[in-house]
């Protein structure tokens, strides 16, 4: 058994998934295998990944059809064998000590978690290693931001064992690393924070972070808000933590129908945009899941005034 799984969704990445590939063979670490799941890519990327399983027995190439990254990052850590588990995206790098340092953090602290930094330039990634800190009280710190653990997978290891039953949500397309993240911080106990830069984001026009307003982006964000909301309706947890769910998932039904259509497009659609989201918010208030009573003063003013006036005025 590996000490380390890594999981790649594939798709549509022909032009990086060499480099994403070439960074996990370059690693000092080398118990690893990597599970890599082609989810129906129209292009040649499973011809890469065959060649590249040809020459290393520890990459594993699984193919399946189209159903999208929550599925097929689900798809992966079903098959994952190693104690750790990682999530690597395709178009994206690992640092040559990615494995090694997180890998110690966990190790050597008996942590559940350890996460890094993001690198959006490949020369800023870090060489030389910085000793990690170690935090408990993992699921307030994470709520109210008392530490920076960002809500994104890729840049973190978890303890298999923490994670085997936790799934990302497949019926939502944006947003699934929120509900996921969510989760494995309320069960967690104790995290590693490595405070180095080692893990490499590629921006790329594109990409689902890079992508203008849509209805799917307003859809899928309530719908991550609701989720997350009925998740933890009846988990044990500290007032103050209870506090920051509610006033984190509040801001998120106000900010994605209110303060998003306002910044898209330097508001030219804003109308258009209300036409949209008024009927929405309306209906997730009215169903007691939105309640604007955890925003700040100034954004409950806003969220009534949107409610009873401006958005109504569009509809």
């Amino acid at each position: 058994m590996p000490k380390i799984s890594v999981i790649i969704p594939i798709y549509n990445v022909e032009e990086y998934l060499p480099a994403c590939l070439d960074s996990l063979l370059s690693q000092t670490f080398t118990d690893w295998e990597a599970v890599c799941v082609v989810d129906g890519s129209p292009d040649n990327s499973g011809e890469i990944l065959k060649e590249y399983a040809l020459k290393d027995s520890r990459i594993r190439a699984v193919f399946q059809e189209n159903r999208g990254v929550s599925a097929t990052r689900n798809t992966g850590l079903g098959l994952a064998t190693g104690e750790y588990v990682c999530y690597l995206d395709s178009d994206d790098e690992y640092s040559p000590f990615f494995l090694e340092r997180m890998y110690d953090a966990v190790r050597d602290g008996k942590a559940d978690i350890a996460y890094c930094e993001i690198a959006r330039d490949k020369k800023l990634l870090s060489t030389a290693p910085v000793a990690p800190n170690y935090h408990d009280n993992v699921f307030e710190n994470f709520v109210t931001k008392k530490l920076d653990i960002k809500i994104y997978t890729p840049n973190k290891i978890f303890r298999r064992d923490l994670i085997k039953d936790i799934s990302f949500p497949e019926n939502i397309a944006i947003g699934e690393d929120v509900v996921y993240i969510y989760k494995i911080m309320y069960r967690t106990k104790k995290i590693a924070y490595v405070p180095e830069r080692l893990y490499y984001y590629r921006d790329r026009s594109g990409s689902a972070v890079n992508t203008s307003l849509s209805e799917k982006i307003i859809m899928n964000n309530f719908m991550v808000a609701e989720l997350i909301l009925k998740e933890f309706k009846d988990k044990e947890m500290s007032c103050l933590s209870r506090k920051y769910v509610n006033r984190r998932m509040a801001y998120r039904f106000f900010k994605f129908a209110v303060t998003e259509p306002i910044h898209s497009e330097n508001g030219a659609r804003k109308k258009e945009w209300y036409v949209y989201t008024w009927p929405l918010l309306r209906k997730f208030k009215d169903a007691g899941i939105y309640k604007p009573q955890h925003l700040s003063l100034k954004n409950r003013i806003r969220s009534w005034l949107f409610l009873n006036f401006t958005g109504r005025q569009k509809s």
